[in-house]
C-alpha cells in the first residue's frame, strides 16, 4: 500500500506552496560530534553555576530536611521535563519529516537526529504562529530575568571586592548591596554595572567565537570554585562548629534544623530550585551533535540532572550548617568574612580576625567565581534568546539587514536587565521573579508539549524515549503541580512586595 497522501489529518496535511525540501538529517555532514561523556559534561556545565548562589538562604528559611525533600521533588520534575523535551524533539522531527515528504506520519519517523528542534521550532510545528509567539515571549522573559540576576550578582561581588581591597580608606564597612549599602558601595556597584554592560555588549558585537575560545577555562574554574566552597565549609565547621546548630541551642524554643518545616518558605525554595535545575531549553542544541544514534540521550540527561541535584543538596546543606543565620541571599558575599579559622559572624565583624595566604586564596577563588561565570553566561543567554525572538520577524523584512536586526534585538535584550539591576538590586526579589518564570521553562512548557504532541500524533506518538512517564495522567499531574507552585509562588511574591 502506497503511504503517500494529500491529506491524512491535520498533522500530515501539507500545502504545496509551503512544502519543504527535506535534507537528510541522519548524516552529521561535517558536524563536530561529541560522545556520551562529552554530552554529559556539557549538560553539567549548563546546569552548574549561578543557580546555586541563592539555595543556602532558602535552606535556612525552610529547614534542612524539608529543603532536601523539596529539592528532590524539583529534581524529579526537572528530569521529567528533560525527558519530555527529548520526546517532543523526536515527535517534531517525525511530523516535519512526514510533512516535507508528503507521507503518512509513522512513529518510526520520531527520532532525534542531528537537526536542532528548539522550543520555538516545536511550538511552531504543533501550535502555529500563535503558539510560537507565546513560547518566544516566555523564553524572552526568562532570559531577561536570568540576566537581571546575573548582572546584579556580578556587580554585587565586584563592588564588594573593590571596596574591600582598593577603597578601604573611603569606606571601612562591608559592601553588601542588599543590606543598607553605603554611598561608596552604591556608587561602586553602579560603576561596575556600567563596566559589565560595556564588556558584554562588546562581546556580542565581536561575536561569540571570541568567548567560546575561553569556555574551557570558565568550565575548569567553575568546578574549582565548588571544590573550594566545600573545603572552606569543612574548615569553618572544624574550627567554629555549625553556627546554625549553635543558634538553635542558644535561642529558646528554636526549632532544630533537622525538624524545621517552614511551609511559608516553600515558594522561595521552589523558585530557587527551579532556576538552579532549569536546562531543558539547552538540550536541543547540546544533544544534536551527540553521536551513537542518540539511544543513550535520556540516560546521559538523567545522569547529569541527578549529579547536579546531589551536588546542590550536599553543598547547600554544608554551607547552611556552617553559616546559619548569617547566610545571605547571595551566599558568595559571605566570603568577605572568611578568615584563617573559617567564617566570622556578622555580629563579630568589628572584632580582630586572622587571615593568612590560604584563606585569602579561598576567598578570592570563591568571590571571583560569579565574575568568571556570569561574564560568559550573560552574553550566551542574550544571544540564545535573541535567536528565538528574531524568528518572529517576517523573512522578507529580516533578509534586508539580518545582522543589524539581530544586533538591535541582542542589545535590547542585554540593556533591559542592566537597567533593572541598577534600580532593583535586591537579589531576594530577583530570585523569586526568575524562579517563577523558571517554572514555565522547566516544568509547564515541556509538560504541555508532551501532552499536546501525543494528542496530535496518536496513534503514532511513540518515540525512542517513551515509557510509563509518557502517559497523559503523568503529564496532567505534573502540569497541575507546576501550576499550583506557580500560583502559590506568585501570591507569596505579591504579598512580600505589598508589605515592602
Amino acid at each position: 500500500m502506497n503511504d503517500r497522501t494529500d491529506s491524512v489529518g491535520s498533522i500530515n496535511s501539507v500545502k504545496e506552496e509551503t512544502r519543504l525540501v527535506w535534507k537528510d538529517d541522519t548524516d552529521p555532514k561535517g558536524m563536530k560530534l561529541i560522545g556520551e561523556f562529552g554530552a554529559y559534561g556539557v549538560i553539567l556545565n549548563g546546569l552548574i553555576g549561578a543557580g546555586f548562589f541563592s539555595i543556602p538562604k532558602t535552606y535556612f528559611e525552610a529547614g534542612l530536611i524539608f529543603s532536601i525533600l523539596l529539592m528532590s521533588f524539583c529534581a524529579i520534575f526537572s528530569i521529567l521535563g528533560a525527558i519530555w523535551t527529548l520526546e517532543n524533539i523526536a515527535r517534531a522531527r517525525g511530523v516535519s519529516y512526514s510533512r516535507s515528504n508528503r507521507i503518512r506520519h509513522n512513529h518510526t519517523h520520531n527520532q532525534m537526529t542531528f537537526s536542532v528542534y528548539s522550543f520555538t521550532d516545536i511550538s511552531k510545528i504543533f501550535l502555529g504562529f500563535g503558539g510560537q509567539l507565546t513560547v518566544v515571549l516566555l523564553m524572552a522573559t526568562y532570559g531577561v530575568m536570568s540576566m537581571w540576576m546575573f548582572s546584579s550578582m556580578f556587580a554585587s561581588t565586584s563592588a564588594n571586592l573593590i571596596v574591600r581591597y582598593f577603597l578601604q580608606s573611603f569606606d571601612t564597612r562591608e559592601c553588601i548591596i542588599e543590606s543598607n549599602p553605603s554611598d561608596v558601595c552604591q556608587k561602586t556597584y553602579n560603576c561596575v554595572l556600567v563596566g559589565f554592560g560595556l564588556v558584554t555588549l562588546t562581546i556580542e558585537v565581536l561575536g561569540m567565537k571570541y568567548l567560546s575560545r575561553i569556555q574551557i577555562f570558565f568550565t575548569v574554574y567553575r568546578f574549582l570554585a565548588f571544590g573550594t566552597i566545600i573545603v572552606s565549609c569543612i574548615i569553618s565547621l572544624a574550627f567554629n562548629g555549625s553556627y546554625w546548630l549553635q543558634d538553635t541551642a542558644n535561642i529558646e524554643k528554636a526549632v532544630h534544623p533537622w525538624y524545621k518545616f517552614q511551609w511559608n518558605s516553600f515558594p522561595s525554595l521552589f523558585s530557587a530550585a527551579s532556576f538552579a535545575l532549569t536546562a531543558c531549553y539547552h538540550l536541543p542544541t547540546i544533544l544534536a551533535p551527540m553521536k551513537g544514534g542518540k539511544k543513550h540521550a535520556s540516560g546521559v540527561t538523567i545522569a547529569a540532572f541527578l549529579t547536579v541535584a546531589i551536588v546542590y543538596m550536599g553543598i547547600g546543606s554544608l554551607v547552611t550548617l556552617a553559616l546559619g543565620d548569617d547566610v545571605l541571599h547571595f551566599v558568595i558575599l559571605n566570603y568577605s568574612n572568611f578568615g584563617a579559622r573559617g567564617f566570622t559572624r556578622w555580629s563579630d565583624i568589628d572584632s580582630p580576625r586572622s587571615e593568612n595566604w590560604f584563606s585569602t586564596i579561598i576567598k578570592l577563588i570563591v568571590m571571583l567565581f560569579p565574575v568568571m561565570n556570569l561574564l560568559s553566561s550573560f552574553p550566551l543567554v542574550s544571544t540564545t534568546m535573541s535567536t528565538n525572538i528574531v524568528t518572529l520577524i517576517p523573512p522578507h523584512i529580516r533578509s534586508r539587514a539580518p545582522d543589524l536586526i539581530f544586533l538591535c534585538i541582542n542589545f535590547t535584550m542585554s540593556l533591559a536587565p542592566l537597567i533593572l539591576s541598577s534600580f532593583f538590586p535586591s537579589l531576594g526579589i530577583i530570585v523569586r521573579f526568575t524562579g517563577i518564570i523558571s517554572i514555565f521553562v522547566a516544568c509547564l512548557i515541556p509538560t504541555f508539549f508532551n501532552f499536546y504532541s501525543r494528542l496530535k500524533t496518536k496513534p503514532e506518538d511513540k518515540t525512542p524515549f517513551s515509557g510509563w512517564w509518557s502517559r497523559s495522567w503523568v503529564s496532567i499531574i505534573t502540569f497541575l503541580y507546576g501550576g499550583f507552585c506557580l500560583v502559590y509562588s506568585l501570591i507569596q511574591l505579591i504579598t512580600i512586595l505589598v508589605k515592602k
